[in-house]
């Protein structure tokens, strides 16, 4: 059996997915290490929202 789910995670997936396409819109030659450090800190970033408005992605 499946969890439901009674969150807003389609919204937090769209979210993501549009900072990505940021992220490698904004950077389309990055190499390897730099996508990495794009990376980490957009995981930061998202982590940090995610706490501060206790789990509600807007």
């Amino acid at each position: 059996m499946w969890a439901k789910q009674n969150g807003s995670h389609g919204k937090y997936n769209k979210r993501l997915e549009g900072l990505l396409k940021d992220l490698t819109d904004a950077n389309p030659d990055a190499t390897p290490e730099q996508a990495r450090d794009l990376l980490e800190g957009l995981v930061d970033r998202a982590k940090k929202e995610a706490t501060k408005k206790g789990g509600v992605v807007d």
